[in-house]
């Protein structure tokens, strides 16, 4: 190599911030080299225009990404990612206990609010009734009403889409009685899925629900 050109690769160099001399490139994704792969992106780098580099991964535990995957990353700041074979790909976390148990405490609690179908004696046709937990403890409330006689025949019962329905004493305890029983069901359903996570974390946490018919 001359000197000329040993003059201007100097100059070049020389011109570069200690971030761009320290990571060629701007855009990284961080990961755990010495993991099995498909290796879980840990963090995302934009390494230029920093004042210190203090604190920064090094290389090695860096993958670096065109400018291009880094406008995806930002588009989709949410996905998962991961390193295999030098390439970014989506990822899917393994499950675990207690993110499973996390789902099914969620979907047990929309499962108990889903309603249940109800035909009072002035309805022509079963009523869809609230059965989220407010609700329940209000048709508690009017089931106590109801048995001590103080419930008047024809009162109408309030419903979640702003409507009502004419209900007799022996409806409102009906009713209390389907609610009950559909939220135990749901809640016994739940128990068993628990149990069966112990040993299968691939179990199908939507299928065996109780009927709110």
């Amino acid at each position: 190599m001359t000197d000329e050109n040993n003059t201007v690769e100097m100059a070049a160099t020389s011109a570069k911030s200690p971030d761009q001399i320290a990571y060629p490139d701007r855009y990284y994704a961080q990961y755990d080299p010495k993991g099995a792969q498909p290796a879980p992106v840990i963090a995302w780098w934009d390494m230029w225009g920093r004042s210190s580099l203090d604190g920064l991964p090094s290389l090695s535990d860096l993958l670096p990404m065109t400018a291009d995957q880094w406008n995806q990353h930002i588009s989709q700041p949410q996905a998962s990612q991961a390193v295999q074979n030098g390439k970014i790909v989506p990822y899917t976390p393994p499950k675990t206990l207690a993110g499973q148990q996390g789902i099914l405490v969620s979907l047990t609690a929309q499962k108990k609010a889903l309603g249940v179908y109800f035909q009072p004696t002035y309805a022509s046709a079963p009523v869809l009734f609230p059965s989220d937990d407010t609700a329940y403890a209000n048709a508690l409330q009017q089931a106590q009403v109801a048995q001590l006689g103080a419930w008047t025949d024809g009162t109408a019962w309030t419903l979640a889409d702003g409507s009502s329905v004419p209900m007799t004493s022996d409806d409102v305890t009906a009713l209390f009685k389907k609610l009950a029983k559909y939220r135990g069901a749901c809640q016994t359903h739940a128990a068993a899925l628990n149990a069966t996570l112990q040993h299968d974390l691939n179990a199908d946490l939507t299928a065996g629900w109780p009927d709110n018919h």
